[in-house]
């Protein structure tokens, strides 16, 4: 699910590299800013993942005349008639594995900004009891733990993080893809614009908090 999650945030984050190429969504998979576990992905896994997501009818591989190499974009929210909310919630799920509606809220405003914690575990109650099936369960409480964390059930892909880091994805490099100079410079550039967004998101935050 990381390459779905991947699809739809950069639909709302960086919406002129979107629909993405294959080189852009290994970067986006892989990039180390907003992810968790941080993975290092190859050509070849990410491929296979949008081949399975076009054949679950989530995906759409888009070619034109305009675009020497095919494009991606994601039909998530239709597929599942999801709302702004609940497409935000499930997003940061499944780039960032088991959070609390707390961090589901900190982590989603560049998707869609949430007013408040409420409406934040209003969607994630909404998608416990999606019809026909739930979308996203609560886990129990830790001990020590104010908030319950959530994750979704969007499936068994396996590309899907699991909830602890793997020292082998983060140790390891990329293999590198077959690319041209010009999809590689795009690829590393959205990597950048996502990565400043979230340290302008972080700063924004702390200055509130001071305030």
């Amino acid at each position: 699910m990381r390459v779905l999650g991947c699809l739809v945030e950069k639909e709302r984050a960086t919406p002129d590299y979107y629909p993405m190429t294959l080189n852009g969504l290994i970067a986006g998979c892989n990039q180390k800013s907003s992810r968790h576990p941080v993975v290092a992905y190859s050509e070849t896994t990410v491929s296979e993942a949008v081949s399975r997501l076009q054949d679950k009818h989530l995906t759409h591989r888009i070619t034109s005349s305009e675009s020497r190499v095919p494009r991606y974009r994601h039909v998530f929210s239709e597929a599942y008639a999801l709302t702004n909310q609940q497409t935000a919630a499930l997003c940061v799920l499944m780039l960032r594995g088991a959070q609390t509606g707390g961090e589901i809220r900190q982590r989603t405003n560049r998707i869609y900004e949430f007013e408040s914690l409420s409406d934040v575990e209003d969607a994630l109650e909404s998608l416990l009891v999606k019809k026909p099936r739930p979308l996203a369960a609560r886990l129990p409480r830790r001990s020590g733990e104010k908030e319950p964390r959530w994750v979704h059930l969007l499936g068994d892909e396996p590309d899907e993080a699991s909830t602890e880091p793997s020292q082998d994805a983060e140790a390891a490099p990329a293999p590198a893809p077959r690319e041209s100079r010009g999809d590689k410079i795009e690829a590393e550039l959205a990597e950048l614009r996502s990565e400043v967004a979230d340290l302008r998101a972080e700063l924004a935050r702390l200055r509130a908090e001071l305030e």
